[in-house]
């Protein structure tokens, strides 16, 4: 690989930056914000400028960029705090498994509407009693006259309450199939049976929700890749997930919020605050250069499993030693009262801390990703 950007991604990722600094001028974005948040207006603006479907191939309505691209500007937006949840999940999970599995109908009905900003969507993968490990989803999606039944419940859906459309993971198969026998379905949110309950993260926003289907209707037509095929679509589509450069722009803004403490306290020239800050910054030059690979793996048409696992528990156990290392240059060992009158000085801190806490399960818990690591990466025995 070269570590290097072209000269057309330098002034791509300069290009973008301008864009941002314009458009979130006048945005209140909170300092618990992480990309988190939900502005259709904003997303819609983002679709005129052509930053959506950046790396979907061009006679599928995108870009016909890089992944690297796409990385460069996942990691500018949430340096900047942008709020990305209008598109983060249509674009890079729905997406890409329509794109490689999708009927031409599916596609046509979905990605034109992404592309412009339009309409957000959502994944339905955990539930009560499968999280990490898919193969346990218990959600059945019952074959009838021209339509699925559907039944069952998922938990922790990021922008369920926003989507117009779910792509779901239901059993198909029997109990015992395991991840041999289950299929992905294209669901409208407006389908009758369908109940969203929003959820409350541990700052305070609502970017999570519930959903449960009671004999949702779903026509056999919305089966994206044939049926019992669901597990190899989510494993396919979440690698695009897993390069995680968007935790290295977060830890970015950290380090410059850092670093100005620093200077306007006057505490920068006390050596362990330097040694510290030292190797944050090393540390968010390694993460960026693993997740960055992790793309160009993809762009190269090669493996990427490894890889963007690898990049997963790096980048989000960076984030917590980002968090950790904060709280000690703050001096901080408490809880923040959000009624106290220096609350605001400190709370992004204490949020920061408790989403860097979020990242190590959501899209695969670290757990997990260790085992891929060591069994497809090491050859080492389940």
């Amino acid at each position: 690989m070269d570590f290097r950007f072209t000269p057309e991604q330098e002034t791509f990722r300069l290009q973008l930056a301008q864009f941002l600094d314009e458009e979130l001028k006048n945005y209140h974005i909170a300092d618990y914000t992480w990309g988190d948040a939900y502005d259709p207006a904003f997303t819609r603006r983002l679709g005129e400028k052509g930053y959506i479907g950046l790396a979907w191939p061009k006679e599928l309505w995108g870009g016909g960029r890089s992944l690297v691209d796409l990385q460069i500007c996942t990691e500018e937006m949430t340096y900047r705090g942008a709020p990305m949840m209008g598109h983060w999940i249509a674009e890079r999970l729905v997406a890409p498994a329509l794109i490689g599995c999708g009927t031409p109908e599916q596609r046509g009905l979905v990605l034109p509407a992404i592309r412009n900003g339009e309409i957000s969507c959502c994944v339905g993968l955990a539930e009560p009693h499968a999280g990490s490990d898919l193969a346990a989803i218990e959600t059945r999606a019952v074959e009838k006259d021209g339509y699925f039944e559907v039944n069952g419940q998922k938990l922790f859906i990021t922008g369920g309450q926003w989507s117009k459309w779910c792509l779901l993971l239901a059993r198909t198969g029997t109990p015992e199939s395991r991840h041999k026998g289950l299929s992905a379905l294209l669901v409208d949110m407006k389908s009758p049976g369908i109940t969203v309950q929003p959820l409350a993260s541990l700052y305070g926003n609502y970017p999570f929700s519930h959903i449960f289907f009671d004999n949702v209707r779903v026509p056999v037509s919305m089966l994206v890749g044939g049926k019992n095929a669901g597990f190899k679509i989510t494993t396919t589509f979440m690698n695009h997930d897993r390069s995680s450069v968007e935790l290295i722009g977060i830890c970015r803004r950290v380090m410059d919020s850092l670093v100005k403490y620093c200077h306007d306290t006057g505490i920068w020239h006390k050596i362990e605050v330097r040694h510290r800050l030292a190797g944050l910054a090393v540390e968010i030059g390694v993460g960026k250069w693993i997740c960055y690979r992790a793309g160009w793996l993809l762009d190269q048409g090669k493996p990427m499993d490894v890889e963007s696992s690898i990049a997963k528990v790096y980048a989000s156990d960076l984030m917590q030693r980002v968090a950790n290392e904060a709280l000690r240059i703050y001096q901080l060992d408490g809880v923040a009262i959000r009624e106290a009158p220096e609350a605001h000085q400190v709370m992004w801190l204490q949020n920061l801390h408790g989403n860097c806490l979020a990242r190590t399960i959501g899209g695969g818990s670290d757990e997990m990703m260790r085992q891929v690591v060591a069994q497809w990466g090491l050859g080492l025995p389940k």
